[in-house]
């Protein structure tokens, strides 16, 4: 939540126009909220000032919207010994472990340390025995913060002082036989049913300034008149709160935009970087394609250069086998002829050997064999 280091209005007129004791109902909070409780901000700022309080409490916190404004209030007096308890009924992790929310603890720590006291009930009896007895001067109830049928209504001015007073707001219509209505009915000086449902609860003497503007509210044009600047204060409020809201979410959206931005451009720079690779790969592609058509051109050259030699040496082949075919039928057939002459060779030989056997063995052949040997002896001188 954000912090004014002062307590700073809307644009008020120069020159001081508005009474110094009217300034408090221009203020801005500085933990605003979306609560309904935030159109009593105004009227919550002037109280403590015009009660001239010292201790106050509010009694179901919820988002805080109340209770910080309370404590603006009364740290704009500038005195000591100034109080503000906050009663919640947040729930933690078990039904029996309240807790108090850390943004509110941060913010009553670091903002309002020593002024702010923030306690976590489980129930409205709880709530009043802290506050019982504790001389409020301002009691703030929230109705819809705390529930209102189980808070021991009777109990409500035991808490607060002779000039104590009880602001009673809600959205919700109350029972009209409950026990808070029976409160109001009671106690209520003022009471406003319009556009928020508001009460003021004085339980004793009523100080100046409050009893100012009660008596103004007794008349009906009076009371329309106050119901008129409240409402519009508070809805002006509401309005600078939608305004910080949707300056937050606008702020918030521009940094998602950015974020969008940064990350489309980085998404373009790598659709540019893939699209580079896409047309450099592309480009491969088609060299690859032309490499890959040449080479099954060349395969298919290759295939029927092959399919032709195959031709050639089958022709070939077929050439060698009918040449050899035929060498074979001539060698056969020379020899069956070779055979036939070696046989009659042989028969020759044979009869050669008989005729010389005989030759030799013959008589004459043995009478001539002397002058064969003077013969031979002739012929070697």
């Amino acid at each position: 939540m954000t912090h004014r280091p002062e307590n700073q209005g809307a644009d008020l007129p120069p020159g001081g126009i508005i009474p110094t004791a009217l300034l408090p109902f221009f203020w801005r909070p500085r933990f605003p909220g979306t609560s309904p409780v935030i159109t009593c901000v105004p009227l919550l700022f002037w109280l403590p000032q015009a009660l001239e309080a010292r201790r106050v409490a509010v009694l179901g916190v919820g988002d805080g919207v109340a209770h910080f404004a309370l404590c603006q209030a009364l740290e704009k007096d500038g005195l000591t010994g100034l109080s503000c308890d906050g009663i919640g009924f947040w729930r933690g992790a078990a039904e029996d472990a309240p807790a108090v929310p850390p943004a509110l603890r941060e913010h009553s720590e670091n903002v309002y340390d020593g002024l702010s006291r923030l306690h976590s009930v489980a129930s409205p009896g709880a709530a009043c025995t802290i506050l019982h007895g504790a001389d409020l001067d301002l009691l703030f109830i929230d109705l819809d913060s705390v529930p209102s049928e189980d808070l021991p209504w009777d109990d409500i001015p035991s808490m607060v002082g002779a000039s104590g007073l009880v602001v009673v707001h809600g959205s919700a219509d109350l029972p009209a036989d409950g026990p808070a209505a029976t409160f109001l009915a009671g106690h209520a000086a003022l009471r406003h049913d319009g556009w928020t449902r508001l009460a003021l609860c004085p339980m004793g003497n009523v100080p100046p300034a409050l009893s100012v503007l009660l008596d103004a509210a007794q008349t009906s044009d009076g009371k329309a008149g106050l119901a008129l600047v409240l409402r519009r204060l508070g809805q002006g409020l509401v309005a600078i709160e939608e305004t910080r809201t949707l300056r937050r979410q606008t702020e918030d959206q521009a940094l998602v935009l950015t974020d969008y931005e940064n990350t489309l451009a980085k998404v373009q720079r790598q659709e540019a970087q893939l699209q580079k690779g896409y047309d450099l790969r592309g480009g491969k592609l088609a060299e690859l394609q032309v490499r890959h058509f040449t080479t099954e051109g060349t395969v298919a050259g290759l295939h029927a250069q092959a399919k032709h030699q195959a031709q050639l040496l089958a022709q070939e082949r077929r050439l060698r086998f009918d040449e050899t075919a035929a060498l074979t039928r001539m060698l056969e057939h020379e020899r069956q002829a070779g055979g036939k002459t070696l046989a009659a060779l042989k028969a020759e030989n044979a009869s050669l050997s008989i005729r010389i056997t005989k030759l030799l063995g013959s008589t004459s052949w043995k009478i001539t064999a002397p002058v064969r040997r003077i013969r031979r002896m002739v012929k070697r001188r």
